[in-house]
This record gives C-alpha cells, structure tokens and sequence, in this order.
C-alpha cells in the first residue's frame, strides 16, 4: 500500500467507544473515564508493579507517591466524545450555519476548524506563545490536573499501558488535553515533539526543545525553572523535576522507517515468524519509552509521567506513528482491540518536517536542513548557545542565533 498522509484520512477513537451514529461516542463503563475521588492517593497495589514495569525504576518513585493537590473537578467530559465539528460545536460556545456548509461560527465570528498538530518547532512564535497561553490558564484553573490524574488512575491497570489498550485509549487522551486547550483557545493544537530531529546532534540535551522558549530548563536538583511549566507544582505537590542533565536514546529515524517500510504482511522483516502485526507495534512501544527515561524526573515514572507536559507532546508523535502504521498496515493485518476504521474529524496531524538539495528549506528558522552519513539531508533542530556544535556539516546552520566557534555555539 502506498503510504498515504494523516491529513488525508479520519482518525481512530478511543478503543472502548461506540459511535451512536450522531458524532459522539458513549463511552463503556468499564474505561476508567473518571479521575480518583479528591484527596485521595492511588490504591497500593500498582506499587507492586515496580519490579516489572520498565518504566518504574526504583523503589522510592513506586512506593512513595501520594496525591497531594485538591481535584476541583471542574470539567465535563461529553465534548471527549465528539468525532466531527458539529459535536463540538455547542462546547465552543458556537452556532451551526444554516446554510448547506453547516460549519460552526464562533463567537469570534470565525468558523471552527480542525486542530492541526505540527511539530513544536514548526509552530510560529505566536502560534506557540498561543500554545502555552492555553496550557498556563489549564493549570491555573486546575483542568491539567484533572487530565493528568485520569492517567494516574489507569496506571492502576497493567492492560492499558503493557497491551494493545495502550494504542487507542492514549489516541482518546491526548484529545481530551487538546479540547480543553482549544476551549480556551479555539487556534490551538495540540503540538507533536519528533525526537528524531534531536538524535543526530553531538548532543541531544542542547536541543532547543530544552530553552526558555520551548519546553525549558532544569537546574542542578532537576527542577523545571522555565517554559510554561516552570516551578509548576504537580498532583503529589512536588515542584515538576526532569534529569539535570538530560542521557539516553531518543527514537531512531531509522527504526521508524523499518518499522513503516515493513508493514506489508508479504515483506517479512526477518526471518523470524514471530514478526507479526502485533509485533511492530510492540516495537513503536518500546521505542515509545526510550523518552520517558531519557527525559527521566517525573516523565520517567508512570505515575507522575503526565505531570510533565513534554508528556502529551512526545505522546502526540507517538500517535502519530501508530497512526501511519495503520493506515498503511495491509488490510488483512488485525491486531486485538485496535480499531481499523474509527473516523474522527476534530483533528489532523501535519507532514513531518522534511528536506531535500533540491529543498533544503525544512520550513522553520528552529530546523535546518543537513545530510547524514550516508549523505541523505535531513531536517534537525538547532542547537542552543553554548551547546556543542562539531562534526556537524553544515555547521554555519546549526546554532540558534548565533554561530559555531569552533566547537560552541556561540550568540551573536
């Protein structure tokens, strides 16, 4: 199958959905929907999960963890349900046009649009300082903690984060985030971070993703001193912490293109048998966590992980493989629970940031284009002032308003 672009194509709905016919999903009692009662700490016996769950390292992160804040539950969760624009519509405080187009005009006098996920460092200025603006306001008026506590209170159950749950269920949450920011404002969407732009640099943590203007810095205790969610104070009342110094692998440009090029269920990855639909996406996964334990603090543990919100944009990457993956798997390619043909019209996700020779413009002032070893250009994020800038070809590129001086990068 030819591999064909998210934005042109619907999107699957969270996996315990069923449509009504009308654009909203009722969802199945048994999906835990609802957040933990207000005050109280998760049950014990995830705590048991610790030695097994790769994603819990040690004792003091899995055993130790209370849930502090007060939850105000001030939300309503019907509009996660919508599929279409029309269903979202009344929660934006709009009216449906009468002619035959039948759009949403809001009280702005624009008409609702779908939210369209570009990669962080593809936003406009504006279109960033929109982002955080929304995601400030949804934690101050305590709807970021009502969102991150419903994925606290599914940490309970191994099924949804070590199973095929993980995939759609993850799909439904990252939209829940997304319109509550867009009801703040209705131009925003919900960001994707591609950590393959950051691999190729002599050092990933001097990405920019890591400066005032992006996802911040930590200091020395790991603290987030800056971005939106600088000294924020999470569900456990502890300040938001991330590694001092950021290590580990990011996700492999060149494993997500075997794992694409390889979905056709005639073109056997190897000559293992076992390598099956189930499999490749078993392979997004465990790439999936090499963030968490890269970015490490809060994100590295699964029940603080969505207090960081780098949570929800590298979330929104992985998504957007999954849903590549599945629009291009072969048609008799079904794995459990996922959902082949769920449409939802709400969102989209844009290209991938790309270049060429012929192109070399990768289409922001926070990438630049440079070939790799093998001699094929590729977009990468710019690197921050004073971070290490050498054994990059096109170097005179590569520094965040500045140059390379020698090794550093060094502000104009």
């Amino acid at each position: 199958m030819p591999k064909i672009p998210p934005q042109e194509n619907g999107r699957n709905m969270n996996m315990e959905s069923k449509g009504d016919g009308n654009g909203v999903d009722s969802i199945t009692p048994n999906e835990p929907n609802h957040i933990i009662l207000s005050g109280k700490p998760p049950k014990e016996w995830f705590n048991k999960k610790c030695g097994q769950d790769p994603m819990l390292l040690n004792e003091d992160d899995c055993g130790n963890f209370t849930l502090v804040k007060k939850l105000l539950s001030n939300y309503t969760s019907e509009s996660w349900k919508c599929q279409t624009l029309s269903c979202l519509c009344p929660y934006f405080h709009g009216t449906i046009d009468t002619s035959e187009t039948k759009i949403c005009i809001l009280p702005s006098g624009k008409a609702l649009t779908k939210a369209i996920r570009k990669e962080y460092r593809m936003l406009t200025d504006e279109e960033r300082k929109k982002f955080h603006d929304a995601l400030k306001k949804l934690m101050k008026n305590g709807i970021y903690d009502e969102i991150s506590a419903i994925h606290l209170n599914i940490s309970r159950d191994d099924s949804y984060h070590n199973g095929n749950k993980f995939w759609n269920w993850h799909t439904g949450y990252l939209k829940r985030l997304e319109i509550e920011l867009r009801k703040i404002d209705p131009d925003v969407a919900l960001p994707y971070w591609d950590s393959t732009l950051d691999e190729n640099l002599p050092v990933s943590s001097d990405s920019i993703i890591w400066t005032d203007d992006f996802m911040g810095r930590s200091d020395e205790n790991g603290i987030v001193i800056s971005g939106p969610a600088a000294y924020w104070t999470s569900l456990n009342g502890q300040m938001l912490r991330r590694r001092p110094v950021l290590w580990g692998p990011l996700v492999q440009e060149g494993t997500i293109k075997y794992l694409l090029d390889e979905t056709q269920l005639y073109k056997p990855r190897n000559a293992n048998p076992k390598f099956n639909c189930s499999y490749q996406i078993k392979e997004l996964y465990e790439q999936h966590g090499t963030i968490h334990h890269y970015v490490g603090g809060d994100l590295q543990d699964l029940p603080t992980a969505t207090n960081d919100p780098a949570f929800f944009l590298h979330h929104c990457f992985v998504d957007l493989i999954f849903e590549l993956w599945r629009q291009q798997k072969d048609p008799s390619c079904h794995v459990s629970i996922i959902i082949d043909d769920y449409i939802d019209e709400t969102f989209e996700y844009a290209p991938r940031p790309t270049c060429s020779y012929e192109n070399p413009d990768c289409g922001s002032k926070y990438l630049f284009c440079d070939p790799s070893d093998t001699g094929i250009p590729s977009c990468i994020t710019k690197i921050s002032p004073g971070g290490l800038c050498s054994g990059i070809r096109n170097s005179h590129q590569a520094c965040l308003d500045g140059y390379c001086n020698g090794v550093i990068c060094v502000s104009n």
